[in-house]
């Protein structure tokens, strides 16, 4: 038996840690997971656990925490490896050039860290072992991935008591997520897909989905064992296929029968599974419309959705009375302000209960960097480091800076902060755009972040939590 454990920066319960995890339990090997945000300290809260290897779960939004700790714990554990996996050593592999770092996984670990567990038990080399780059006699091997598993039934189901026997706030939460599918069909220019599709090339089926039965069965044991009152389907696009959507939709609502929430693509969507998901018992969906002028949507973003298909989403859920949420971005090279109008005019037909916008970050490798870089709206020097902390791996919810550099990039950025407002109260656009006029301030701040921590209040499980939820939002105003 060898140990791992699993270290990241946020307090949630990451399912790419628990599906890892799961395995490697299945096949006798031990682990724990740590959570920053989580621990009094960390590198103390890892150094107890006695790992034999320390995996990094990491997403290029938080590679500087990473590689920090990995130098801090090094200083207590010189001799325990720490590998680095998911997005930021899949898409940045030169990151096994940081002096702490021993070893990286590039994309889907799952066989390929079984394999390195068992070789640390029986202490013999794993130098070419598959998915691995790691240094050796001052050398850098790099082995090339294995190809997909295609067979998702037949991996365990996800192990959630890593997270809740440690973290019973994560176990509390009322809403618990899943996920049926691996790989997305899509080519958006801000998303790392076309990447991990060229990394995968000739190596399997890419898009890969999980038996309608063995799906809603989790879902049911996860209901049983550990209670919940909404399900979040985190899935990319729950109706990438219809068949598929449909049998699960009818399991579902025979043998789980909670609300749920899903992501959908517009594109592909029609009114009968609108009406389907509202009968099964969809409370909520999500989708992106991104950007509202149809001809940056189609050629910077490569998002072929039209106005048309649009406005018709927003039609049939308001018709089966499902709450939507919507997605949109805005700082895109070259976008006018004119341009984020389109935006706000599209998600006023849409008529969704919450229309979030984020500003773009242009990461490294994918193609909107590419493109903002060939025309010159970036700095030469540019890199990962230049980048805002977003609050997921592409989008920023926190800070308010772009890397993009155009005339009005501040006044979008100060645009964005009001977004949800002109798009729910048309008639607060003029006092809007006297108030981008200003440079930014905490107020902006603080309206931004508003909307959300309306939502924490209210679902708050306690007085205790709804106080701690108020001093959070007043902070935005004090500093």
């Amino acid at each position: 038996m060898a140990k791992i454990t699993f270290v990241h920066d946020e307090l949630r319960d990451r399912l790419g840690v628990m599906c890892l995890s799961s395995l490697l339990k299945k096949h006798g090997h031990e682990t724990e997971v740590r959570c920053n945000m989580g621990e009094k300290d960390i590198v103390s809260a890892v150094a107890e656990t006695k790992p034999d290897i320390i995996g990094l779960s990491t997403c290029t939004i938080e590679h500087k925490f990473a590689i920090d700790f990995a130098g801090e714990i090094k200083k207590q554990l010189p001799h325990v490896p720490i590998l680095m996996g998911g997005p930021h050593a899949t898409f940045y592999p030169d990151v096994i050039n940081e002096l702490p770092i021993d070893i990286i996984c590039r994309g889907e670990g799952d066989y390929s860290l079984l394999e390195l567990l068992d070789r640390i038990e029986k202490k013999v080399s794993y130098e070419d072992l598959p998915n691995f780059h790691l240094k050796k006699d001052g050398r850098i091997i790099k082995n090339d991935v294995r190809s997909f598993w295609e067979d998702l039934d037949s991996l365990p189901y996800p192990d959630r008591d890593i997270y809740y026997k440690r973290y019973t706030r994560l176990m509390e939460n009322p809403t618990k997520t899943f996920m049926a599918m691996r790989g997305c069909p899509f080519d958006c220019t801000y998303c790392f897909n076309h990447a991990m599709i060229k990394l995968y090339e000739g190596k399997g089926k890419y898009v890969r989905m999980r038996s309608p039965a063995g799906f809603v069965r989790e879902i049911r044991d996860v209901k049983e064992k550990y209670g919940m009152k909404w399900v979040q389907l985190n899935d990319d696009t729950l109706n990438l296929r219809k068949d598929w959507l449909f049998e699960f939709l009818d399991l579902y609502k025979k043998e789980v029968n909670l609300p749920f929430i899903c992501n959908v693509r517009v594109d592909i969507l029609d009114e009968e599974t609108v009406k389907k998901l509202k009968a099964a018992g969809c409370d909520r969906a999500n989708f992106g419309i991104e950007h509202g002028n149809p001809v940056m949507r189609k050629i910077l973003l490569k998002r072929n959705i039209t106005d048309e298909q649009i406005v018709n989403a927003g039609k049939w859920f308001e018709k089966y009375n499902i709450r939507v949420y919507v997605t949109n971005i805005t700082g895109f090279p070259g976008e006018s302000v004119s341009d984020f109008f389109d935006t706000v005019k599209i998600n006023r037909k849409v008529k969704s209960e919450w229309a979030a916008c984020f500003i773009l970050q242009p990461f490294p490798g994918t193609e909107i960097h590419r493109y903002a870089k060939d025309k010159g709206y970036l700095d030469p020097g540019f890199s990962i480091d230049d980048l805002q902390h977003p609050h997921s791996c592409f989008f920023s919810y926190r800070r308010t800076g772009s890397a993009i550099k155009q005339e009005n990039i501040k006044k979008l950025m100060n645009y964005q902060k009001f977004f949800h407002y002109i798009v729910k109260f048309p008639w607060l656009t003029p006092l809007v755009n006297a108030l981008v006029k200003l440079p930014h301030n905490r107020f902006f701040d603080f309206m931004f972040q508003l909307p959300n921590y309306r939502k924490f209040i209210k679902y708050a499980k306690d007085n205790k939590e709804k106080r701690m939820y108020i001093k959070r939002l007043l902070k935005t105003l004090t500093g």
